[in-house]
């Protein structure tokens, strides 16, 4: 808005200042004297340039500001507030009390504590100085309503105000978390996107294995209790909070903490070392096997190592770690969530997230689905489920020779994706596959070798336990049907395996130019 325009708005709430002046003050020549000194301050602001965004909240702070002002000036300690509701009370309200203590900021806070149809009452008679009659028709409720929960928000606000309530730490010092979750199905709702902000998960971490209810949320986190209904509301119906009684809520997930984690770490290295060596044997004495099984791969074995170490791997924790079922959520989805406090651990920093070029984590296979090629679009990479399908077809019906028809639209695009991705290279319209192919059989052996490795699964089995035992110490009895999904969490080997065949010389690195896929693994029928 312009200077203009913000004047003939100041102009326009001069009956509204007045009547605000009049309900406080005892004389009509003290209202009329505070309500010019409200208006004035506001032109004066107005043609000094302050920028004005919400000229409502403006000029109602403006107004509360010149009243505390007034008060201290002309009655100091000794001023009751009058009012024209039905006695209900005779003692003192809240707001009598207010006034007289001058304690502006502390019945800010209490006030945020009050629901938001409570909220719209006070706003309406207290600021707007509506009539009980308006509010009741503005609001569609019965007189006789108003007149009780006008009641009802005097002897809250005095109780909130005798209990001398701050808010909680949270609303200073928010604790840093992450999500960890696996998901089979996403369903209605993707935890990932309910936990975004620092809200949202201090919400949740300060009602874990601690009931709260929508006034503690509101206390501890310093935030108005309508915004609090409203989030609370959107956790419980994606499951990450549980309503547990009328008036209270819990968080169903777990929150690890650094010291719970740093503990499971040291047990991961415990077992380690013996663990390795069972693993690295094992991988030693097959890579030849493994190289011979891939198809249009001239790959060393320094780089199939890579694929092959992390298969390995990820198939032996999905045998002892993974065998669980995903908890059913909303939308027919089927997920696990928990979230642990943010640290970096050094000794484990390639197992959050070890490099590869490609900047890629995890091992990862396709299979076909079905018989036709599909055709991708622009945007699609890898890394994703639909690419891995579509390039089916095109790997495993590439001629001796390695050629494609440069006609066909759908072999341009996987060529054009792949190149892209550096999975191929291409010369004279010969085609050399860069990425490990496997035939379903041939993986097949290899899996019934690794569930034969009876001392590697006997010791992953003891470290399960033991990790177990640790969860089971350090998150609440409520939460323990979770327990097999938390210890899959944090029981990854993948990055401890990385920095020790690295260590021993057992992998290539390729240069940016000559790149190679290092964890992913194509399997064909």
């Amino acid at each position: 808005m312009n200077k203009n325009e913000l004047i003939e708005l100041v102009a326009s709430y001069a009956d509204k200042v007045f009547f605000y002046c009049i309900k406080r003050c005892k004389k009509r020549i003290d209202a009329e004297d505070l309500s010019q000194t409200i208006l004035l301050e506001c032109l004066e602001n107005i043609n000094k340039g302050t920028v004005i965004n919400n000229f409502d909240y403006y000029i109602w702070g403006v107004c509360r500001n010149q009243y505390n002002m007034y008060l201290r000036k002309k009655y100091k300690n000794d001023l009751e507030l009058t009012d024209n509701i039905d006695k209900c009370d005779e003692s003192k309200s809240a707001l009598e009390e207010l006034i007289e203590d001058e304690k502006i900021k502390k019945i800010n806070q209490s006030i945020k504590l009050l629901s938001l149809d409570y909220n719209k009452i006070l706003y309406a008679y207290y600021v707007e100085d509506k009539t009980l009659n308006y509010i009741s028709n503005e609001l569609s409720l019965p007189l006789g309503t108003v007149k009780r929960k006008l009641y009802e928000i005097r002897k809250k606000l005095k109780e909130y105000l005798d209990m001398e309530k701050l808010n909680g730490r949270k609303a200073y010092i928010p604790k840093e978390f992450e999500q960890t979750y696996i998901l089979d199905k996403i369903g209605s709702h993707n935890p990932d996107d309910e936990v975004k902000t620092l809200i949202h998960r201090n919400l949740l971490f300060h009602s874990y294995d601690n009931p709260c209810t929508i006034e503690d949320y509101a206390l501890e986190l310093g935030i108005s209790r309508p915004y609090i209904e409203e989030i609370v509301s959107r956790l419980t119906e994606v499951t990450l909070l549980k309503k547990i009684d009328d008036n209270r809520y819990i968080t169903d997930f777990a929150f690890l903490t650094k010291e719970t984690h740093q503990e499971i770490v040291d047990i991961k290295e415990k077992y380690w070392p013996k663990l390795y060596e069972e693993i690295k044997k094992y991988l030693v004495d097959n890579i030849d096997k493994y190289k011979n099984m891939m198809k249009h791969s001239n790959i060393s074995k320094e780089k199939l190592m890579w694929s092959f170490a992390l298969y390995c791997v990820t198939f032996l924790e999905w045998r002892v770690f993974h065998q669980y079922e995903h908890t059913l959520r909303p939308g027919k989805g089927r997920w696990d969530f928990s979230m642990r406090e943010k640290y970096y651990n050094p000794k484990e920093a390639s197992e959050i997230g070890y490099t590869g070029f490609n900047g890629v984590g995890y091992c990862g296979w396709a299979y076909n689905t079905d018989n036709q090629p599909k055709i991708l679009k622009e945007d699609k990479s890898l890394n994703g489920n639909e690419a891995w399908q579509g390039i089916y077809e095109f790997i495993r019906n590439l001629d001796e020779n390695s050629c494609y028809n440069k006609e066909d639209k759908v072999m341009q695009e996987l060529v054009a994706l792949l190149l892209k991705e550096k999975a191929i290279k291409v010369n004279d319209n010969k085609v050399n596959i860069k990425l490990p192919c496997i035939k379903s059989d041939d993986l097949e052996t290899i899996n019934q070798e690794l569930k034969n490795l009876q001392d590697v699964l006997i010791i992953m089995e003891n470290l399960k336990k033991e990790i177990r035992e640790v969860l089971e110490r350090n998150i609440p009895s409520y939460i323990y049907n979770q327990l097999d999904y938390l210890i899959s969490e944090v029981s990854e080997l993948k990055g401890l395996l990385i920095n020790s065949l690295t260590k021993d010389d057992l992998l290539d690195y390729e240069t940016d130019d000559d790149f190679f896929f290092y964890n992913g693994i194509f399997v064909y029928q």
